[in-house]
């Protein structure tokens, strides 16, 4: 309900983005990873394909064209997917998003924890939601609402920020 999807589909609709959704088979198989990014690149493959093979598809996929990787839904994945991400920066020009529930991100990187750091030193930054500022909430509210705007904010915030976050704020407004 904090807007993940909407921001990863926003990128993709908008400015071009590779979305690729995340998936249970992430859990097990660096290969499914792979193969699921190099498909979203537009290079699906078929048959028997081994784990190198899925990777270089990966590669070969982003190219050298400069461009944008959104991995939604990362909440389930393996260690060894955290290293695909590292190959992607390493050897391609694709800057790559990852939007995660915070608290099933934090169990991966705790189990994984050389892995997510090699990805973290190679971000320019980790985004966290924390609260929904009343701020965030005018933009919601129709331009001729007549009631009292900021007192509206702040309830609709404290609603969102108990149950819902922007799913919530979007519903009241």
């Amino acid at each position: 309900g904090a807007g993940k999807t909407t921001i990863a589909r926003h990128l993709s609709q908008r400015h071009g983005a590779i979305y690729v959704e995340g998936r249970q088979s992430w859990a097990k198989s660096y290969k499914a990873f792979c193969l699921d990014v190099a498909k979203a690149a537009g290079k699906a493959l078929s048959g028997r394909i081994d784990e190198r093979q899925a990777e270089d598809a990966v590669i070969d996929s982003l190219g050298s064209r400069f461009g944008t990787l959104v991995i939604d839904e990362a909440n389930t994945q393996c260690g060894a997917v955290a290293n695909a991400i590292k190959l992607i920066i390493n050897r391609t020009n694709h800057a790559v998003v990852i939007f995660a529930v915070p608290e099933h991100w934090d169990a991966y990187a705790a189990a994984n924890t050389s892995e997510v750091k090699q990805v973290i030193n190679r971000c320019q930054a980790v985004l966290r939601f924390a609260h929904i500022p009343d701020r965030d909430v005018d933009p919601f509210l129709a331009p001729g609402f007549s009631g009292d705007r900021k007192a509206a904010c702040r309830q609709i915030a404290a609603a969102g920020n108990s149950f819902g976050a922007y799913k919530t704020v979007k519903r009241v407004a």
